[in-house]
């Protein structure tokens, strides 16, 4: 098999930027050669490609579509005005400022006591299914105590909060200003997580494991992979790779919160790692931690947190809580076995080219696995009637797994596509990433009309990736152009709407754009 590559840029300074190839940089690539052969006229008129296929004006690189905008500021990164510009403003300064700026809490100007109540809810009711590196009731009863005694909350719990309410922020376009609260660049938050990763306790992991997802919910993937490695050896120095339920001394609150924050800072590393093309933070055969769903091995079964049903049953509305929270509780164990497919993933596609280990029973039984955890998958109901029933409900749970799943696919058989198009093993690659390109574009589609947060990266990425497996299906002729023009246009309507979260989706909007129209 060809091996999809890399891509390293030069910038001034005497930087570099690595983007591996499990970040699709090389795919896109592809994508654009062919677009490049034999263009009409009017493609002539509008753009001219080397022979790589590569834009020579100042259209988004791959790169760009990938970790971000131009690393020596010739592009202008700000997002549109509202809640999501402090965001935009992090990262115009990612690039921009040395993190030599001296943490800051201006404790007498916090946002009132009601907007950062409900700012922590949001969070919770969002983003903690997927991250659950947080005590509800304990985050709530330290919120009341900032609020009564400023002076006296420790580092760890002020990071926590200030990362909590600006991620939440970014749901709500009409917020309050966050006062002294608000993350206007990258300078405000490294320097103090370099002080967190001194002591080796919970708190200090969470209030890094908060840094990192409000670097990963603004796109600054970069620096969240900084913060990754700063909490991968805080992980290692506190055990929690290791099964806490080996420890008789630790109480079981302690245990069911380090096997939380394990997993949690699991999938966020094997999605940045995927996601820019860097090696696995973790390896698994460092992890003897039960993953959630499944027996501990290492305890007896718990009695089940539900209680039995009545004899009449309940009702409906409470049975579909029940059941909503269930699978709530699912969702993690989704975005477990996800993060461990795409770890084997990336370790038999995308290791440096002499040990990549593609031989065909270690593919098949990798997409066995695959196909078998996307069987056990409940599909998404995708109705407005339960949120319309239950408005104070976290998103739909079905339909993150099941996007999930379906980009899992397409990066399965993504590297097939590198392949000489005439070969069996590219047309059979394509038809099955055409498949799972639009499901995963009919699913966030419907999930977005609904009003569906689209707060997670990743919906971006699979909603690009399958609009250019879409253009270059058509482009080959192995896909209809009617249906390839009605997904894209899909798949663009989507990033215009994430474009007001996220700059990187203005960017991919506008290549997609230039490939539907030589279709």
């Amino acid at each position: 098999m060809t091996p999809e590559i890399g891509s390293l840029r030069a910038l001034k300074n005497g930087d570099s930027q690595y983007v591996g190839s499990s970040s699709g940089v090389y795919f896109i690539n592809t994508v654009r050669r062919a677009f490049a052969t034999a263009p009409d006229a009017e493609s002539e008129n509008r753009q001219h490609t080397s022979e790589n296929g590569e834009q020579l004006l100042n259209d988004p690189s791959p790169e760009d579509c990938i970790v971000g905008g131009d690393e020596q500021g010739g592009r202008n990164m700000g997002l549109e005005a509202g809640a999501s510009g402090e965001a935009g403003i992090a990262q115009t300064n990612d690039q921009r400022q040395p993190a030599t700026a001296s943490p800051s809490f201006d404790l007498s100007n916090m946002p009132d006591y009601a907007i950062a109540r409900q700012l922590v809810l949001t969070y919770f009711r969002i983003w903690h299914p997927l991250v659950p590196f947080l005590h509800g009731p304990e985050c709530l009863s330290q919120l009341d105590a900032l609020y009564r005694d400023p002076s006296t909350t420790p580092l760890s719990r002020l990071v926590t909060f200030k990362c909590i309410f600006n991620i939440a922020r970014l749901e709500n376009d009409n917020m309050p200003e966050l006062s002294s609260m608000s993350i206007r660049s990258a300078s405000d938050l490294l320097p103090t997580l370099g002080l967190l990763a001194l002591p080796c306790d919970i708190p200090s992991i969470q209030a890094l494991l908060a840094a990192q997802v409000y670097f990963i919910s603004t796109m600054s993937l970069r620096h969240a992979s900084s913060v990754g490695g700063l909490i991968s050896r805080s992980i290692f120095q506190t055990g929690m790779h290791r099964c806490p339920f080996r420890y008789w001394h630790l109480s079981p609150e302690d245990r069911d919160m380090r096997k939380r924050i394990f997993w949690s800072f699991y999938v966020l590393d094997r999605f940045l790692s995927q996601s820019l093309g860097h090696p696995n933070g973790i390896q698994d055969s460092d992890i003897d931690v039960c993953a959630p769903g499944h027996r501990d091995l290492h305890e007896p079964v718990a009695q089940s947190p539900f209680s039995p049903e009545t004899p009449s049953g309940p009702s409906r509305r409470a049975a579909a809580i029940l059941q909503h929270r269930r699978e709530t509780q699912s969702v993690l164990e989704n975005h477990v076995r996800y993060s461990q497919l795409v770890g084997r993933l990336l370790e038999i596609f995308h290791k440096s080219i002499p040990d990549r280990g593609a031989d065909d029973q270690t593919v098949l039984f990798l997409k066995a696995d695959v196909s078998a955890w996307g069987n056990n998958l409940t599909q998404p109901r995708l109705d407005a009637r339960t949120k319309q029933e239950n408005p104070e409900l976290t998103p739909e749970p079905t339909v993150f797994p099941f996007v999930l799943y379906h980009y899992c696919v397409l990066l399965l058989n993504r590297p097939a596509l590198s392949l000489d198009p005439s070969s069996a093993e590219f047309r059979a690659g394509l038809q099955v990433c055409i498949g799972a390109a639009t499901s995963i574009i009919e699913t966030v589609g419907k999930y977005s009309d609904l009003e569906g947060p689209l707060f997670w990266p990743g919906y971006m990425t699979a909603v690009w990736m399958s609009g250019l497996v879409l253009a270059l299906a058509t482009r080959l002729q192995s896909y209809s152009p009617v249906k390839a023009i009605s997904g894209i246009s899909s798949a663009l309507g989507l990033l215009t709407a994430m474009s007001n979260r996220w700059h990187m989706a203005k960017d991919c909007k506008e290549v997609l754009s230039m490939l539907l129209s030589s279709i």
